[in-house]
């Protein structure tokens, strides 16, 4: 289930659908130059864009989210919960995709090109062993949410979306270096009090 969602659903069927459909939300309009004539209109710009975005997920976006919730229902032998959080974690994805298409879309002829590059060498290569750009990848939030939803899922897969970001292995480190951590800061802190003029009752105290 895991692979079907992270190697199939998440880094390739997701991203390729709504990378042709959300390129193309307003090709008709580019194509016969109509685009111009129609943000001249006294309607908000976000009444103009907001149903090509909800027309690229329902078309694009849900059907791929429940054949992905489908997949994972009949590979874990019907769970629901991880079936519910793969739907959602790729409905979202599918959204932040068709946002970032569309725009792209607009902005430039070369949308699909651009795009193709974005899923192909920056989420599926650069963003997959360098930490500091994760957080540029829509595939790590889809994943990360699908994560956090069901932490069942996806549980073997370093998910993280920064190198602070606390998982399996990381935790093995903090949890032996906090102690380390306090009794340095301790050290640091009582070094810099003038201790030899206490009085001798608060010293036993503190001891």
């Amino acid at each position: 289930g895991d692979d079907v969602t992270r190697v199939m659903l998440a880094s390739a069927i997701l991203p390729l659908v709504m990378l042709l459909l959300a390129t193309a939300a307003f090709g008709n309009e580019v194509g016969d130059r109509t685009l111009v004539y129609l943000v001249t209109k006294p309607i908000a710009r976000w009444r103009i864009v907001v149903p090509k975005l909800l027309a690229s997920v329902a078309v694009g976006g849900i059907p791929v989210a429940l054949g992905g919730a489908l997949a994972v229902a009949v590979i874990e032998g019907g769970d629901g919960g991880g079936a519910l959080a793969t739907g959602a974690g790729l409905l979202a994805g599918a959204a932040a995709y068709a946002a970032i298409f569309t725009w792209a879309g607009l902005a430039t002829r070369h949308a699909l090109l651009i795009g193709l590059v974005y899923v192909f060498i920056w989420e599926a290569a650069l963003a997959a062993y360098l930490d500091g750009i994760r957080f540029l990848s829509v595939r790590r939030y889809t994943l990360a949410l699908v994560h956090a939803l069901d932490h069942g899922r996806l549980a073997s897969i370093d998910i993280s979306l920064g190198a602070l970001t606390r998982n399996t292995e990381r935790a093995k480190v903090i949890d032996y270096t906090v102690p380390l951590h306090t009794e340095a800061t301790s050290v640091l802190t009582t070094d810099k009090l003038d201790i030899k003029h206490r009085p001798q009752h608060y010293l036993s105290n503190a001891m």
